[in-house]
């Protein structure tokens, strides 16, 4: 018999029916929200990696490109310091292959590497040290400069060079660049030694035949000094007195150029009081010691010159073997030097001064 009960119960269950579809319809809409924002999230961060990962790409290949310029930089001041010392600071060069080695030529180029277009150029600057441009590098302002009152004084190093290399790649809107910079430095370095002086005066010009550090026993002319009573030394004639001795005129080790090379440092050796050996120093890119490099017609003549620049100060070494440091400023990249020497025998009572060898460092 059917009853009341039996129909609630029926009832019951067909609402259960269609509730469970409803909650079914639902579970699956918000199931499939959920994949949505997932795989929303998912290709959001697979796009991002896969950017990251091309602009890591991007970055490698401007640094790559960056360390081959200055790679081939360096081979090309190897072969020729001044290619790369005489372009204009602060302007924009490229490079492009000549014979062995590389040529600079004004201006940037560029290349297309997986579709971006990488435009790449270098740039020479200056670079300046305290201590009269031998000391730390700095990038304080120049300053006069006098090697015989400290170190607080700034000049440009000859012999150091930076140089700054950009890479701009082709980025859409906007372009990312890249910049590397790194010091180039002259650092091989010659000595022109000078042992012997027996051979006499007379001697205005010797022609070196190894880049400036061959040389042979004369000089040009002297004053009260004994060169010839043992060779290979140089003393004053007589007691208590003073001489001096100039050189001949020496090539600084570029002969088949018109420029020359900074003078560094001279050191001497043999034995003296205090104060009893001292230099002076002469330059010029003229064989006769002019100021107008070509035609070499003005102020002809040799100007000797001490740590300020002037002739009366003297690259003192109160002992032998103490290597003086060589006023760059006054010296750099002179293709002709010579020097001079003043002994003073100041004391009786003490051994007289004698200089047995002189060495100049120059750098090629």
């Amino acid at each position: 018999m059917f009853t009341l009960m039996d129909e609630l119960t029926i009832k019951m269950k067909l609402f259960n029916r269609r509730g469970n579809k409803g909650q079914s319809l639902i579970e699956i809409i918000v199931g499939l929200a959920i994949s949505a924002i997932l795989i929303t999230a998912a290709a959001t961060a697979i796009a991002l990696t896969i950017k990251e990962s091309f602009e890591i790409k991007i970055s490698q290949i401007a640094s790559s490109l960056s360390q081959e310029y200055l790679d081939n930089i360096q081979v090309m001041a190897e072969s020729d310091w001044f290619s790369v010392y005489d372009i204009a600071n602060g302007t924009p060069y490229y490079l492009t292959a000549s014979g062995t080695t590389y040529a600079a030529i004004s201006g940037s180029t560029s290349t297309v590497i997986m579709g971006k277009t990488f435009i790449r150029d270098f740039a020479v600057g200056d670079v300046k040290r305290d201590s009269c441009g031998v000391g730390n590098i700095t990038e304080s302002a120049l300053t006069s400069c006098n090697m015989e009152i400290g170190g607080n004084y700034v000049a440009n190093d000859p012999s150091t060079l930076k140089i700054t290399v950009t890479v701009v790649a082709d980025w859409g809107n906007r372009d990312r660049v890249f910049s590397q910079s790194q010091y180039l430095t002259r650092y091989r370095n010659l000595v022109f030694h000078q042992t012997d002086w027996s051979g006499g005066n007379g001697q205005e010009s010797f022609a070196t035949t190894s880049e400036g550090a061959i040389v042979n026993n004369k000089f040009t002319s002297s004053n009260n000094i004994n060169f010839s009573a043992t060779s290979g030394s140089l003393f004053v004639s007589s007691p208590i007195a003073s001489g001096t001795l100039v050189s001949s005129i020496y090539e600084s080790g570029q002969t088949n150029r018109l420029r020359g090379t900074p003078l560094n440092s001279i050191i001497w050796q043999g034995q003296a009081d205090a104060q009893g050996v001292k230099f002076q120093i002469a330059s010029s890119d003229c064989f006769n010691g002019a100021s107008d490099a070509p035609p070499c017609i003005i102020d002809i003549g040799w100007d000797y010159l001490g740590p300020d620049g002037t002739s009366n100060t003297f690259y003192n070494a109160f002992s032998p073997d103490d290597s003086v440091q060589i006023n760059l400023a006054h010296h750099n990249n002179k293709r002709y030097f010579r020097y001079k020497i003043f002994i003073q025998d100041s004391d009786a009572n003490l051994s007289a001064p004698r200089i047995d060898d002189i060495s100049i460092n120059l750098s090629p």
